[in-house]
């Protein structure tokens, strides 16, 4: 009999756009695309760790402009694995960046990163998918907490 395995994720998130278009990433060779960034490391702070994310990824450093969602995801990549993840979405601009496709590393894998029209987000295997709507629908004003279970969102407390 196995054992479920459960695992935390603490991760912060970088939101680019540019003219109507949205930067999105994925492993080579992996069958989804999410937004750049990653793990929060323990004290560590959610913008030092998007800042530091985007250096050893990419070379570019970036602007933070606006914390947009911080997530409570819920979710299974496979029967027998279980992840909790808490995630904070924050609005960026890349410096001195023009919007063309390019290549980074997290370690040894390779990253695929590509500016997508946000409109045609829906061709994507976008994760989490609630982007694909939010992204297409005006930036929230004010920092929205969504918890996101089984697919199902509600906006939190």
């Amino acid at each position: 009999m196995s054992k479920k395995r459960k695992h935390f994720k603490f991760r912060t998130v970088g939101v680019a756009m540019m003219k109507d278009h949205v930067l999105i990433h994925q492993y080579n060779g992996s069958t989804f695309w999410s937004l750049p960034g990653g793990h929060i490391d323990l004290q560590e702070d959610s913008q030092t760790a998007l800042q530091r994310e985007f250096i050893e990824e990419t070379g570019h450093t970036i602007n933070i402009l606006r914390l947009l969602w911080i997530t409570e995801n819920f979710y299974k990549p496979s029967p027998e694995k279980k992840i909790h993840e808490i995630a904070f979405y924050y609005l960026i601009e890349l410096k001195n960046h023009e919007m063309e496709n390019f290549n980074g590393f997290e370690k040894d894998k390779l990253l695929c990163f590509k500016w997508v029209p946000i409109l045609s987000l829906p061709k994507y295997h976008l994760e989490p998918n609630f982007l694909i709507e939010a992204l297409q629908n005006p930036l929230p004003r004010h920092i929205q907490h969504l918890v996101i279970q089984k697919n199902i969102i509600t906006c939190g407390a």
